[in-house]
Formats: C-alpha cells, structure tokens, sequence
C-alpha cells in the first residue's frame, strides 16, 4: 500500500492512498463469501450460487461495501504509519472501484497543529490578597439559616403579605382561550416583587386563603417564554393555603443540629475556613486564567475548524441540560441553536486554544499522568457525589471517559506548572 502525503496549510493534509490488486481481490472474495451465505437466489441453495450470478443481482452493493472496507482498513493504518492525528472526518475522493485493479482514493483531513510551545516562563500575573470580612461570614451564616428554613402554615384571615408563600391554582387565557401550558395546580409561590411572572405577584398582595381572582397582564413580543410573548394574558388565580418561612435561630442548638459542630463558635469557624478556601480558589482560577490568556498571546497558532466547532456543540449541550434542569429551553428562550454557536465562538476558540498549548506544555516538559493519580481523583469524585468508588470507576470505563479524565488531570498539572514558573505579584 503506497501513501503520499500533501501539507494543504498547517491544519490540513491530504493524502493519495493506492491498495494493491491483491489486497482489492481479498476484499472482494470476502464480500462474495458473506454475500452467497445469506443471497436467496432462485434457483440455488442458499451459499451455492455462482459468483457470476451473485454479480448480476448484487455487483453495487458488494463494491461499495468492498470500498468502504478498504477505505475504513486504510486510512487509519496510513495515519498511524505517517505519525498524524485527524481531528476531522475525511473529505474522501475515490476513483472507481473494479475488480482485477488497484484501488485509489484521496483523504483531505484536519490535524492537530504542530505546536512549539514557547516564553511560558517567567509569565507574570497580579494576585489579589485573600479577605475574608465579618460581613461575609454573617452573609455565609445567614445563608446557612435560610437553607434550615421550614414553612408553617398562617391561621386566620390574614391577607398575603411580600415575603409569603402561598399554595396557589392558576390559569391563563388569551382572547379567551387557555393558553397551553398555562394551567398550573398546587404551586408554591414565594410572593417577592419582581419574581415569577413579571407583575404576578404584585396582584396576589392581600389575598386570603380560598379566595379567588382575576387580573389582566400584558406581555412584552421578547418575552422568553413564547406562549405568553407579545400577548394580553388574563389570570384566573386560587390561593389554597398561605405559609410564613420559620428561619432557625443562629444558636449553639442550631450550630449543634447540623451534626458536626461543638456550639455556634465552632461552626462559625468552620464557615471562615470554608470562605478561606473558596477565596484560595478563586483567587487561584483568576491568576491561572491570566497566565493562559499570556501563554496564548505569546503562542500564536492556525486552530483546526473542527475542534471549535466540537467545543461549541459541548458547550450547546451544557447549556440545554442546564436550562432543563430549569424547566427551560433554547425555544421557550427564544435562541436558535445558530445564534448560541456564535455567542459561544470565542470562548471556545480560546478553550481549545488552551487545551493544546497546556498538551504541547506536558509534552515539552515530560508533565504526565500516573495511574494512580487517575484513582486517586476517582475517589476523590466518589466522595463527593456519595457514591461507592467501584460504581464510580465502572461508569468511567463503561462511558470511555477514562481518558478524558487523564486529559483534564494533565491540564491541570500543566496549569500547576505554569504557575509554579511565573511571576506573580500581590496586588496592592
């Protein structure tokens, strides 16, 4: 099999592949075999009739299967043979295909640019100082109350009032037709201005349990949820019961009711360590991110469409899974799947950009991944999704993302080397 390899520019190749005859007349007597064992021709038994008759009832068939194989059986082989990564699908151009010939095609791909990574020490970056205020620490501590938070049912006659919650049946109808998706049974509503449905729960201050009203909003042609865009809407509203939030009191009974806390010193403690650390964190993403934006600045390079675009599609999927999580979607949004892949462009031209420098880095500087490593982050993720570490380990090897793992641990080794290397400054 001969093979000549043709640089169209830095991401792109193209390669003339030729398979000899006997490799060609193989594959065609395999096809004739699997096709003979299950052809039903009039006539013969099934495996018995003559390769001339086989061809006249299935001659395209066998070549374009016979075509595919050699092409699927090839070109990896080459790839592998000339030391080249494709990042795309093959743009294939065949000559015809015939029995007692050599076959040749032509592959135009993409590849992973060859990167020379280069001045990525010694990169500077300012540093904020970790602060860690009373103030966020009482925001922290009020945060914590809130999510102890239970709702008590409100007796008597009292009217709702903002900050509320209430138990409500609700429709709404547009030129006196239900709009669809518009009824809704048993609905718990923290009445605040401002939430919900714009200008809702401003109509429900006042109203008492069991009563029942009707009110008139109008909805803006941008709205994102397009059944009610652009519409006068009317609601039918129900309220079934009406709740107050109980938040807990920030006491040693408190602090002790969470499970792991002496007294209310000791959990406020707890929420400065876990602030430190955030603050750490954060501080840690922030330099990071600069130097990538220094190391990419510094290492200009041509970026294959089809790693962008990839990175673009996972980023639309995270997005769709995020907002369903919501009760939301792209179309009730109003945002084309077109109109999302150009806000994501950049962002994910910058990703991609990152990943193959930080790859280019570990290569350069021999950064690699142990397999221990690899099980110490599994255990790590099972910790924290509370969940036993063999479920965990099966679902990387069973999802094949095992190697994807391996990548982002050696992004992150990279990154951890980058700044181990820079100049960094505390900020003023």
């Amino acid at each position: 099999m001969k093979a000549e390899v043709e640089t169209i520019d830095s991401v792109r190749k193209k390669i003339r592949i030729v398979i000899p005859e006997d490799e060609v007349k193989k594959e065609f007597d395999t096809a004739y075999r699997s096709v003979s064992r299950m052809a039903k021709v009039k006539g013969f038994r099934p495996g018995k009739a003559p390769r001339a008759v086989l061809s006249r009832y299935y001659k395209n068939q066998i070549n374009q299967e016979v075509m595919v194989k050699l092409i699927q059986d090839s070109f990896p082989k080459i790839l592998a043979e000339k030391e080249l990564i494709a990042v795309s699908e093959p743009s294939i151009e065949n000559n015809p295909l015939e029995e007692g010939k050599e076959f040749s095609y032509t592959a135009t791909f993409e590849v992973k640019p060859v990167i020379e990574v280069k001045e990525y020490q010694g990169l500077e970056a300012i540093s904020d100082q970790p602060e860690i205020t009373p103030e966020k620490i009482e925001k922290r501590l009020k945060e914590i109350q809130e999510s102890h938070a239970s709702l008590k049912t409100i007796e008597g006659e009292q009217g709702i009032m903002e900050g509320n919650f209430a138990v409500i049946d609700f429709q709404g109808f547009s030129e006196g037709k239900p709009l669809e998706g518009g009824k809704v049974v048993g609905h718990l509503l923290e009445v605040r201005t401002g939430s919900f449905i714009p200008g809702f729960c401003e109509q429900l201050v006042g109203m008492k349990k069991g009563e029942e009203r009707e009110f008139i909003l109008d909805f803006p042609s941008d709205y994102e949820r397009r059944e009610f865009a652009d519409k006068k809407v009317t609601f039918q509203v129900k309220v079934n019961d009406l709740k107050e939030k109980i938040i807990p009191l920030l006491d040693d009974d408190f602090a002790k009711g969470l499970g792991e806390f002496k007294d209310q010193e000791d959990l406020k403690k707890k929420v400065r360590e876990t602030l430190e650390e955030e603050e750490k964190g954060r501080i840690k993403s922030q330099v990071q991110n600069d130097l990538i934006s220094s190391l990419i600045e510094k290492n200009p390079f041509d970026l294959p469409p089809s790693l962008t675009n990839r990175e673009i599609e996972y980023m639309i999927t995270e997005a769709q899974r995020d907002l369903s999580l919501q009760g939301l979607s792209l179309d009730k949004l109003r945002i084309s799947p077109d109109e999302l892949r150009e806000r994501y462009r950049e962002k994910a031209e910058r990703r991609v950009r990152a990943s193959l420098l930080l790859e280019a880095l570990a290569k350069k500087e021999g950064i690699v991944v142990k397999d221990e490593e690899v099980e110490e982050r599994l255990k790590l993720i099972a910790i924290r999704t509370r969940q036993e570490v063999e479920k965990i380990k099966a679902y990387y090897q069973k999802e094949e993302k095992i190697e994807s793992l391996k990548m982002q641990l050696l992004e992150e080794k990279s990154l951890d080397f980058l700044t181990e290397k820079a100049k960094i400054k505390m900020r003023d």
